[in-house]
């Protein structure tokens, strides 16, 4: 497999675009499609990590499929040991619900506690589903700082993803990073 080149990512994702139906809303999630690869994947991260170096942020990173199993997980230097677990549980919440984990901590600002012991849900800013094609290809969650910051993170590490996208040759459209595709 051809490397791809990972240069720095750092942007900004217009987040209310990842705005997903209210609950109860009979509004269509995306469908699901072919689970994101390894290669899409890195550059996520490398988006991740650079916003979270321009800071001087210490975060974790987990990419997973639209099942919630890991693609990726990268732990920056010194980030809290508690992240690395955070971090994959943000992303496996916005895989399986099909939505950004922000969505949840506003429902549980909100008053809304039953979101709170939902199974498999963490309410805290930081997982935001992948989106492409219109499919949801998987979700990237994001932890080491407060909730606000590791969203911040994880919308520029999409940017940097979704960016790619228009680059030709960066990512083969088709496979979105995929190897084996």
């Amino acid at each position: 497999m051809e490397a791809i080149p990972l240069k720095s990512c750092v942007s900004t994702l217009d987040r209310s675009k990842q705005t997903p139906p209210a609950l109860g809303s009979t509004a269509a999630f995306p469908p699901y499609g072919p689970p994101i690869g390894v290669a899409a994947a890195r550059l996520i991260a490398r988006g991740v990590q650079d916003e979270a170096g321009k800071h001087g942020w210490r975060m974790t990173v987990a990419v997973v499929e639209p099942t919630g199993d890991i693609v990726l997980m990268e732990k920056g230097d010194d980030a809290q040991y508690g992240s690395t677990q955070l971090a994959l549980d943000k992303a496996r919440t916005a895989a399986i619900y099909r939505r950004s984990t922000k969505f949840f901590e506003d429902q549980v600002k909100d008053v809304a506690l039953n979101m709170a012991t939902a199974a498999h849900m963490v309410a805290l800013d930081g997982g935001m589903p992948i989106i492409a094609d219109g499919h949801l290809v998987g979700a990237v969650g994001v932890s080491g700082e407060r909730s606000e910051e590791d969203g911040q993170a994880a919308a520029a590490g999409l940017a940097c993803f979704y960016r790619s996208l228009s680059e030709p040759g960066l990512l083969p459209q088709s496979s979105l990073g995929r190897a084996d595709a």
